[in-house]
């Protein structure tokens, strides 16, 4: 690449610059949407361990009780 500076028209400036800002809002809004999709994630994971929590913690862990006429005594 050379270092020649290119004499653009303010009109094709301005047409950069709007380009430029619309690639930067695209790219800042998929960013934004995959930020979201982790973060619903994260909460419908925290909710479903704060709610196997909560079970284990009013009724334990136990044990399926089998009745003795199915263990054959």
């Amino acid at each position: 690449m050379t270092n020649e500076q290119v004499n653009l028209s303010p009109a094709a400036l301005d047409a950069i610059r709007e380009a430029q800002k619309e690639a930067i809002k695209e790219w800042l809004d998929d960013m934004w949407a995959a930020v979201g999709k982790w973060t619903v994630k994260g909460i419908l994971a925290l909710a479903f361990a704060g709610f196997m929590y909560l079970l284990i913690v009013t009724h334990g862990f136990g044990t399926v009780s089998t009745p003795t006429s199915l263990i054959g005594k």
